[in-house]
């Protein structure tokens, strides 16, 4: 009862605004396509995305399903959509957005997944401009491993601002329960971001893993122009972890080097063995050593 009084006290006080107004011009994007896949696995297409909210929208397509058999899943990863609410088109920018398209689905095989990442979404609650990223392609896992693309970044803030989100990154190549999975898009996720502009880091790709560790490092969120990418996965096997590591407010993250034995970390890039650990001044670990 107070709301309904309070509207319509307000509502001369809004100068050429309808409470019932709907911007137009949203569209709705396109499923992917089912991919093959035998009957104890899934390589279905990604679902389009729709416009939920008011405003302008262009809504993105559903990755395509890819190859899946022995119980394993690379579906297509769902494209991205509009989902604000309240925006008056009279008062504010309206809700513009671009969303990402969702990740092709990969190759995998026993019990394992490559499925593609998630386009980016405007979900906002009130007005921006907004271009976000695509989801990231599932790379080829097999042997109970995971290479599934990065997730597209998103613009989910309060208030109104201006953004270009990161892109997710693309699966590797991950064998005997190995991980090289996409690192994710940097979103735009401030509250009250009013005014000026971000473009958010990319994910890295993930890398090539035996038994081992190589996922992309995910792309950093960012109020500037300066954001910095992920890094790519390394190489690591038997046990050894090589991963890209995140990007910040002001650099990108530093690439995943090789690593091979239980114990051996080579995300700061050059070359670890034996349970090696490489970093700052120490590019080749052997061991305890640095060489």
């Amino acid at each position: 009862m107070f709301l309904g009084i309070l509207l319509v006290v307000l509502a001369p006080s809004i100068s050429g605004v309808s409470i019932n107004q709907v911007a137009s011009a949203d569209t709705t994007g396109q499923s992917g396509k089912n991919g093959v896949a035998d009957s104890s696995s899934s390589a279905s297409g990604g679902s389009g995305g729709t416009g939920a909210g008011r405003g302008s929208s262009s809504n993105s397509n559903g990755g395509n399903g890819g190859v899946a058999t022995s119980s394993s899943s690379s579906n297509g990863g769902a494209g991205g959509s509009s989902n604000g609410f309240f925006s008056f088109p009279d008062i504010s920018n309206s809700g513009n957005s671009k969303n990402g398209n969702g990740g092709g689905g990969g190759i995998a095989t026993s019990g394992s997944l490559a499925n593609g990442g998630a386009g980016g979404s405007f979900n906002s609650a009130n007005s921006a401009n907004s271009v976000n990223g695509n989801g990231g392609k599932g790379g080829i896992a097999a042997g109970s491993s995971s290479a599934n693309g990065g997730a597209g970044g998103s613009k989910n803030g309060f208030n109104s601002g201006s953004s270009v989100n990161g892109n997710g990154g693309n699966g590797g190549i991950a064998v005997g329960s190995a991980s090289a999975n996409g690192g994710a898009g940097g979103s735009n996720n401030s509250h009250h971001q009013l005014a000026g502009s971000s473009v958010n880091g990319n994910g890295g790709n993930g890398g090539i893993a035996v038994r081992g560790t190589a996922n992309g490092g995910n792309g950093a969120t960012c109020s500037t122009t300066n954001c910095g990418n992920g890094g790519n996965g390394g190489i690591a096997v038997n046990g050894g972890v090589a991963n890209g590591q995140a990007g910040t407010t002001t650099s990108n993250g530093a690439n995943g080097g090789i690593a091979v034995g239980k114990g051996s970390n080579a995300n700061n890039g050059g070359l670890a063995v034996n349970g090696g650990i490489t970093g700052a001044g120490c590019n080749l670990a052997v061991g305890h050593l640095c060489a």
